[in-house]
């Protein structure tokens, strides 16, 4: 499989004309093949595309060449590639291995390359007021010539080739399509929560500081560190809530969200009158997104002056104005700056300006003369 240029599209947007992507999914043996447009070449849209080309076909290949891209490999090397997570798991949902060409040697896809540039001719000169029509048409080219020629390689039929020797070969397609999902990487914050979406899942305290991998789709968040899944959490339908469970939690130390919340506000006490009414205003206005507001804005006094810092969120709560960014900028404010030296104006090495005066005047023959 490969991608291409396509036909000139109108952009839905923009309104200008712009060439999308032309996914080609090619089988080896009778050179029958799939095409698809698509604007991007997203993680999905290069899962959906493979989803299509099964059904299309009625079966799913043993194996699949592709190109190092990224949606399929994470890192590029001939005899040991890194496939990428997603890729690899929707192989596994289908039976089928990737095998990615060698690195930067598209002869290696020579007859997906060859398919593409077919492709190219016959959308060449034209075309198309939407990704629909043009996909519209490739499914009619498809269908009325290109399965319909004889390759000049197998002298053959291609649609005929791949009735009698291939469609048996391909192996079946599942039940249910495959369960699309995205990954990233996450970070566990010291309240032993990630942050997703601008939602905190609890994972357990083991792993506070420590990056963790996340997949999630619409209903589930699954947290997972070395290979193993460490937390599940329901996907949150607002941001701003806290999931978590007590479990992942140490029993010396319960951080339930209103615990938390207690906590931060005995801190802002502590340091002064005016950071404890930012923090109760901020927590009125922003609710749980103020959680890190607050907790970043104490973390200041770690490399400030704590009169400066209690300074600054008094002037923070005067303004309405509640973000770390703006406590920050203010006791940024305070700070001395360096003053730029000024110029000194007499120096042993500075000659006067009278020197330069006189030696203007002087002919051109008296201002060089010869050393004694």
């Amino acid at each position: 499989m490969d991608f291409g240029q396509a036909a000139p599209t109108l952009h839905p947007v923009t309104g200008s004309y712009k060439r999308p992507h032309v996914f080609k999914m090619t089988l080896s043996c009778s050179r029958h093949s799939y095409e698809e447009v698509v604007w991007r070449q997203t993680a999905e849209s290069f899962i959906r595309c493979h989803e299509n080309a099964f059904r299309f076909f009625g079966g799913v290949p043993k194996i699949i060449r592709l190109d190092n891209f990224k949606a399929g490999v994470t890192r590029a090397c001939f005899y040991d590639p890194e496939i990428n997570v997603l890729y690899q798991a929707l192989a596994d949902h289908y039976g089928f291995t990737p095998l990615p060409i060698r690195p930067r040697t598209p002869r290696h896809d020579g007859k997906v390359e060859r398919g593409i540039g077919y492709t190219k001719n016959a959308l060449k000169g034209r075309t198309f007021d939407s990704l629909e029509a043009q996909n519209e048409f490739l499914s009619t080219w498809n269908r009325t010539v290109a399965r319909l020629r004889i390759h000049g390689t197998t002298k053959q039929q291609v649609w005929s080739r791949f009735l009698e020797l291939e469609k048996p070969a391909l192996g079946s397609l599942p039940a249910e399509p495959f369960p699309f999902f995205k990954i990233a990487t996450r970070k566990v914050h010291p309240d032993g929560h990630i942050e997703l979406g601008k939602a905190y899942y609890s994972v357990p305290h083991q792993h506070v500081g420590q990056q963790v991998e996340v997949r999630w789709d619409e209903r589930l968040v699954i947290v997972m560190a070395g290979g193993q899944v460490v937390a599940v959490h329901r996907k949150a339908v607002l941001p701003g809530g806290f999931q978590t469970r007590p479990g992942h939690l140490p029993a010396h130390k319960n951080l339930r969200q209103e615990e938390y919340q207690a906590s931060l506000l005995a801190q802002a006490e502590r340091l002064g009158p005016g950071a404890l009414g930012f923090a109760r205003e901020a927590l009125e206005q922003r609710g749980a997104l103020a959680f890190r507001v607050i907790q970043g804005c104490l973390s200041l006094c770690r490399k400030y002056p704590k009169e400066q810092v209690e300074w600054a969120y008094a002037k923070a709560l005067a303004h309405g104005s509640f973000r770390y960014r703006t406590v920050k900028e203010l006791i940024a404010r305070l700070q001395p700056r360096a003053q730029d030296d000024a110029l000194a104006q007499d120096h042993t090495i500075i000659r006067p300006l009278t020197d330069y005066q006189r030696l203007i005047r002087q002919p051109r023959e008296a201002r060089y003369e010869p050393a004694n």
